[in-house]
């Protein structure tokens, strides 16, 4: 089982937000809409750590996805843009190829907004502490919002000023 190193939260964070700083001031972000599989092969692409995982589309064999990740405890992620996914059982902790093989087919068999057509099968880590970053486009105020929640997951989220003026490097990024 992986495990998350508390002193990496901070650089975590600052280079994410250094980035996605530079992203929305580019107005790039309007029209971005990620699922959680993207959002991470775009974390890998500059050497932030994820958990290791293997998507599988509707209708794939799920059993050899299971065993592609040589883990035993794994954590079942619907791949949907809806928020709560665990209170709607689209994300499911698994210790075994029949419970994963049975979550798979109960999410793919639920009714959501959007799908989903794709899940996402991860190691489980033991983690410390959870944060929760997002981008939202606010409709309301026109612009792109970032939340931030200490805790991760469902629970209280705040709205950060991302209009703030952070010292931002010119060219490249070579420091994510």
């Amino acid at each position: 089982m992986g495990r998350i190193r508390p002193d990496t939260h901070y650089l975590f964070l600052k280079n994410i937000l250094i980035y996605l700083i530079y992203v929305i001031r580019l107005r790039i972000l309007t029209c971005m809409d990620l699922y959680e599989f993207e959002g991470k092969k775009f974390f890998e692409k500059y050497g932030i750590l994820v958990p290791k995982g293997v998507l599988v589309l509707r209708g794939e064999d799920v059993s050899r996805a299971y065993r592609m990740l040589d883990r035993w405890e794994v954590v079942v992620k619907a791949q949907a843009h809806v928020r709560g996914r665990r209170k709607k059982g689209l994300l499911r902790f698994c210790s075994s190829e029949d419970e994963v093989l049975h979550a798979c087919a109960e999410i793919f068999a639920q009714d959501v907004w959007e799908g989903p057509s794709a899940i996402l099968i991860e190691e489980k880590l033991e983690v410390e502490e959870e944060r929760y970053l997002s981008i939202v486009y606010d409709r309301k105020i026109n612009q792109p919002v970032l939340e931030y929640g200490a805790e991760g997951g469902e629970r209280e989220r705040h709205v950060l000023d991302i209009h703030a003026e952070i010292d931002i490097p010119s060219a490249g990024f070579p420091h994510i």
